[in-house]
């Protein structure tokens, strides 16, 4: 480091990133509790420590070099009515990464691999509001000369000249956090200040210098339907790569709380974004709860795509391709992907109000602003945009896990939007509906949040949430014998925001706890 006596990071802020420096912390302060340092005879204080190895903490998973960097800024400009981040009593990083760790994780980051340190210990924040925001890009882009760079922003300190630089850096997309186009309303909403009109601003620069970009829109309470729509247009006008309207969630720690019945909310979003007929790629999350799941429905063509140009229309069902029959969402996109990987030409065969058409798709090379084959996102190969989709694989996990324990009493939590989804999955499927008939599943899901407000929706984020519906299965059903939970904590240690472990779970009941890889309703960002 520059500066060797920098002060110390506090350790508690990694409980979720890498629980192991919190313990290192514990450990070493029982130490000090017994012996005392000294230096020429004058006791010194210790204050910190450093990790002297980081070639043994490397073990993360990152799909570039950015993302082995992420997240570098734990502060934000704007004051999101909808944050999450507005009075959450958990302990969070507020700091911008120094350039020291940037090295040092770029370092430690194989291209080769995708494996680099553990993920930074700050929440997701306004990217470019750190003052090297642009740097770091660079250097990632240095050190991971392909891989594709995800960056999300609220677009307010996107002037032109930073534009210019980081559209040198494709592949790219921004991920642009608009929510609303109307000048009134965007400062209302986001507390931007003066900055609301460079953000406003960034569409078209963006189109202007061909970086690809998803506007995202969180639909809030206080957002008129009219304004919705004319968010919609704007982004479709400057040609966006997709469009997603988020549907809002509110928890107790808000400043504001506003009066809806957040039901009837939901429902009137999605019912009005499908009245939005829309050149790109629109689509409403949840997505289980805004689309038929399991259904190969595209959900989207993305503009000047090998698809768009051969026809393609949203809302066909592909019945086929190259003489495949598909049967799932998650099917179409896996088989088109693995075609373009392979840079084959397609033939499509799909389903649109009661016709056959086919469709010949041609792999391309080279870009056509918005679409380029370098943007590998799932599902979206040739300009066809699936949304992600619960994946049957999912059912062989839960029911692997039931085989491998010999259970015969499974308790299985999963969100309200999801557990319909798996019901009728695997009572329809006649090698999962065979094993039902032998073992006794329960599908609950976690009725209270810690959060409040309609977060008891998603998956549980926190695991004395997870203990009270334990509790409560256990007075009807004292003999269950394993415990699934979906791994929705943010964290591959499956700790809370809290820093509260699922594995105590096992110890408190007694009955073994695992955690699985499962379909999140909000998706994975892309």
């Amino acid at each position: 480091m520059k500066n060797p006596i920098a002060k110390p990071r506090d350790p508690s802020s990694f409980a979720i990133v890498e629980p192991r420096i919190e313990n290192l912390a514990r450990e070493i302060a029982r130490l000090l509790s017994l012996v005392e340092f000294e230096k020429e005879g004058q006791p010194v204080e210790v204050d910190g420590f450093r990790l002297r190895d980081l070639s043994q903490w490397r073990d993360h998973q990152a799909l570039s070099a950015l993302d082995a960097v992420l997240f570098i800024s734990g502060v934000c400009n704007s004051h999101c009515a909808f944050c999450f981040e507005h009075g959450v009593p958990f302990a969070r990083e507020t700091s911008f990464m120094s350039e020291e760790e940037v090295r040092t994780r770029l370092r430690h980051y194989s291209p080769e691999t995708g494996v680099g340190l553990f993920a930074s210990n700050r929440p997701q924040m306004e990217t470019f509001l750190h003052p090297k925001a642009v740097e770091v890009l660079e250097a990632a882009r240095q050190r991971d000369k392909e891989s594709l760079f995800c960056v999300t922003t609220n677009g307010s300190l996107l002037d032109e000249a930073t534009v210019e630089r980081i559209a040198r850096l494709q592949p790219l997309i921004i991920k642009f956090s608009l929510n609303v186009a109307d000048e009134k309303l965007h400062r209302e909403l986001m507390g931007l200040g003066a900055r609301t009109r460079t953000s406003l601003a960034v569409p078209p620069l963006l189109r202007k210098h061909r970086i690809p970009f998803i506007g995202g829109i969180v639909a809030w309470p206080t957002i008129p339907f009219p304004a919705i729509e004319e968010t919609v247009r704007t982004l479709e006008e400057n040609e966006a790569y997709a469009i997603r309207i988020r549907l809002p969630l509110s928890h107790k720690y808000l400043r504001d709380q506003p009066n809806v019945d957040w039901d009837r909310h939901w429902a009137r979003v999605t019912e009005f974004a499908r009245t939005l007929r829309c050149r790109v790629p629109l689509y409403v999350e949840p997505v289980q709860y805004s689309t038929t799941p399991i259904v190969p429905r595209i959900d989207g063509v993305i503009l000047r795509s090998p698809a768009d140009r051969a026809g393609v229309h949203t809302g066909d069902v592909v019945e086929a391709i190259n003489g495949e029959g598909i049967l799932t969402r998650n099917e179409s996109y896996a088989i088109l992907q693995r075609c373009h990987d392979s840079s084959c030409s397609v033939e499509l065969l799909v389903s649109r109000q009661g016709q056959k058409l086919q469709f010949h798709l041609e792999p391309q090379a080279e870009a056509t602003y918005p679409y380029d084959p370098k943007l590998s996102f799932r599902g979206q190969a040739y300009g066809i945009f699936h949304v992600d989709d619960f994946r049957l694989q999912h059912l062989v996990d839960v029911f692997g896990m039931i085989e491998r324990y010999g259970a015969k009493r499974t308790l299985l939590f999963t969100s309200p939007l999801v557990a319909p989804t798996f019901e009728l999955l695997t009572r329809s499927i006649p090698e999962f509906a065979e094993v039902r008939k032998k073992v006794t599943l329960y599908v609950d899901t976690v009725p209270e949040s810690s959060l409040g407000g309609n977060y008891a929706l998603l998956d549980s984020q926190f695991v004395a949430d997870i203990a009270g519906a334990i509790r409560r299965r256990l007075e009807s059903d004292p003999d269950v014998d394993l415990i699934l939970i979906p791994n929705a904590f943010g964290s591959v240690w499956g700790i809370d925001l809290y820093g509260e472990s699922y594995s105590r779970l096992g110890l408190e009941f007694g009955i073994p706890v695992e955690l699985i890889d499962w379909h999140f309703p909000y998706g994975r960002d892309i």
